[in-house]
């Protein structure tokens, strides 16, 4: 029992996949096909893979193969021998099979009875050897002639011709080199392509994740390839958004296209209003303290600051007169009365030093006693 195998190849060259490629033994039936134990059948018709191959073990002997595709026969190959051809058993019990290389003429062989030929020194029923240019046969004399049994090639070349047809011819006409792999280049030519050790590593790993790491991808990688769907590969980069990320927004994408500068980005960084308000140079929210009696001090930012303040002005007298809240003025101030009778009887006067201004001096020409109200602004 030995092996064949083929590619099934179209008349261009071109590899046919699920080709059927039914097998006949010398009978004309289907021949028992078995796996490489020898002993498991396997399916007759075979069926050609995605590398168009096919293989199958059978008993030696002569075979004829019929190609079929798209449902049509495509190709049709007679007496392709499988193994080493068989005898018929006549031959092989005949006696003068064994004495043949002994009384035959050039160096023993029978090659005087060729095949229809008859030669006296063959007896009926007798096997033979015939050997002619690289041909080889073994053959019977029956009815007086030589009768053809079996038939080989004496060279390397026109044995891979006899066993497997010409499709590898030209396979056959290459120079072998080491790392180089024969293939088609046209329906009757063949040339030799680089086959390198990283590519024997790839071809042999026996899976994706082998050959993938047979060319260098690293394990996260790998891990990345497998993800099913978009979210599966976000899951595993880390970027998941809402998450891991900032999800999408149209302001954030808005604000991310202004140009911005150090002072505007600096702004974001602030404690509090008040240090924000401080780098602008803003005033905060005017701020007010008193009670009624003392008065109020109500300040505005930037150091100004305005005092009210409920006076009795005793007439026909001037008196000092203290800010609202007790508050004291250190660079200017100005003072007005409001609340007078409309008589102008009551003036007010600002102390003219630039620091320590406490009060104002207000004067009454009124015939009575006169309650005003004091303003003053200042830093």
């Amino acid at each position: 029992m030995n092996s064949f195998n083929d590619i099934v190849r179209d008349l261009d060259g071109v590899i046919v996949t699920g080709a059927n490629v039914y097998v006949y033994d010398s009978s004309g039936g289907l021949a028992s096909l078995f796996e490489s134990d020898g002993t498991t059948p396997k399916a007759n018709p075979l069926v050609s893979d995605a590398l168009g191959e096919i293989e199958a073990w059978t008993e030696d002997g002569f075979y004829s193969l019929e190609y079929f595709w798209n449902g049509r026969k495509r190709l049709i190959r007679s007496n392709v021998l499988i193994g080493t051809a068989p005898l018929d058993t006549a031959v092989i019990s005949a006696a003068g099979y064994a004495t043949a290389l002994e009384v035959g003429t050039a160096g023993g062989w029978y090659d005087s009875l060729a095949a229809g030929a008859a030669d006296p020194a063959v007896a009926e029923g007798d096997g033979y050897f015939y050997l002619t240019g690289s041909r080889f046969y073994i053959g019977q004399k029956v009815g007086g002639v030589g009768v053809q049994k079996a038939e080989f090639l004496t060279t390397a070349s026109g044995l891979i011709g006899m066993v497997t047809g010409t499709p590898l011819g030209p396979i056959n006409g290459l120079s072998p080199a080491a790392d180089k792999l024969p293939y088609y280049t046209g329906a009757t030519t063949a040339s030799l392509a680089d086959l390198t050790a990283q590519a024997r590593t790839f071809l042999a790993a026996a899976t994706a994740a082998d050959q993938q790491a047979a060319i260098g991808v690293s394990a996260f990688i790998r891990g990345l390839l497998d993800d099913i769907d978009a979210a599966t590969a976000r899951a595993t980069l880390g970027v998941v958004p809402g998450t891991d990320v900032q999800a999408y927004d149209g302001d954030l994408a808005a604000i991310a296209a202004l140009t911005t500068t150090s002072f505007g980005r600096s702004l974001l960084t602030m404690a509090d209003a008040a240090a924000a308000r401080s780098a602008i140079g803003a005033n905060g929210s005017p701020t007010v303290a008193g009670s009624s009696g003392t008065g109020w001090a109500i300040t505005l930012g930037g150091g100004i600051v305005i005092t009210v303040k409920d006076i009795t002005v005793a007439a026909g007298s001037t008196t000092s007169q203290t800010y609202g809240n007790g508050h004291t003025y250190s660079v200017f101030a100005r003072a007005w009365i409001a609340g007078d009778d409309a008589t102008g009887d009551v003036s007010v006067t600002v102390a003219s030093a630039t620091s320590g201004l406490s009060a104002a001096s207000v004067r009454s020409n009124a015939s009575g006693s006169v309650t005003v109200t004091l303003f003053s602004i200042g830093q």
